[in-house]
């Protein structure tokens, strides 16, 4: 006769026997280990279509996105909100940035007065504007600008949606009215 030892799971008492729990350890070792080969040959199979060039996401739609904004946000539906938590990731940007060279040093930032020579046209002054900026972002400040950058995003896709305007069509509407039409004149 086995000898049994009463367990609760899920706030019921169960009788199980040493076997009983034998058993289970035996399927949880054989189940983590599937779970490490099944994760492995995951990440192989994610390296490969990576290397191959194949575009592993699906295509992205900014009006969809759009709705799945209007979907997620909950408790920040005031234009208050929406305008204040806008101009936070701004200033989240803006420090991510900073932080780059101020406590990373990943980019350098060498800001100096912008000069040009005083007889070119509007078209060739690109050729004589700096960045200010010199190296590049490491993964760490990347994936922190990316994010920074995205919730913003979000936020204006938020805005958007409090005022019935599709995003989409406004990018749209940008691009073929100031920057197809305007150009480099647009900015003026």
């Amino acid at each position: 006769m086995a000898y049994y030892q009463s367990i609760m799971i899920l706030s019921q008492p169960i009788r199980v026997s040493f076997l009983h729990i034998v058993a289970l350890l035996e399927y949880a070792v054989y189940f983590e280990r599937l779970r490490r080969i099944l994760l492995t040959n995951l990440i192989i199979a994610i390296d490969m279509l990576n290397k191959r060039g194949d575009v592993i996401m699906e295509k992205f739609s900014i009006e969809e996105f759009q709705h799945k904004v209007d979907d997620v946000l909950i408790r920040h539906k005031s234009v208050l909100d929406i305008l204040t938590k806008l101009q936070e990731s701004s200033a989240r940007i803006n420090r991510a940035a900073a932080k780059s060279a101020t406590s990373c040093g990943c980019v350098q930032l060498n800001i100096k007065k912008q000069e040009s020579p005083p007889d070119i046209s509007y078209s060739e002054l690109k050729d004589y504007m700096s960045t200010h900026v010199e190296g590049n972002l490491c993964d760490v400040c990347k994936e922190k600008m990316e994010h920074e950058i995205s919730t913003n995003i979000f936020y204006m896709a938020a805005l958007c949606n409090l005022f019935d305007m599709n995003l989409e069509e406004i990018l749209s509407n940008y691009h073929h009215n100031q920057l197809k039409t305007l150009g480099k004149y647009g900015l003026l």
